[in-house]
């Protein structure tokens, strides 16, 4: 998928596939035609690359910052919510 125009500190909403595994309770001939979860995250953009995209959940400051780094290839959609940094 193309993404969208992005600048790090940009909010974005992310539409993804995420893993679904079976569990004990499961048969495996059902768990076999498991479809994937769709989920979404929401982020400060902080870089891709041609595998992956790159979010955190700080958008300031070096502090206990996590970066979540998803494969371009799970992305369903990318949108980037507009807001006035001048108002954080």
């Amino acid at each position: 998928m193309k993404l969208p125009r992005m600048k790090p500190g940009d909010l974005l909403v992310i539409k993804l596939l995420d893993l679904t595994s079976n569990s004990g309770w499961l048969p495996d001939d059902i768990a076999q035609d498991y479809p994937a979860s769709e989920c979404a995250v929401c982020g400060w953009y902080v870089n891709h690359d041609k595998e992956v995209i790159r979010i955190t959940d700080k958008v300031v400051g070096d502090g206990d910052k996590t970066i979540t780094v998803i494969p371009k290839g799970f992305l369903k959609s990318v949108k980037v919510v507009p807001y006035d940094r001048g108002k954080e």
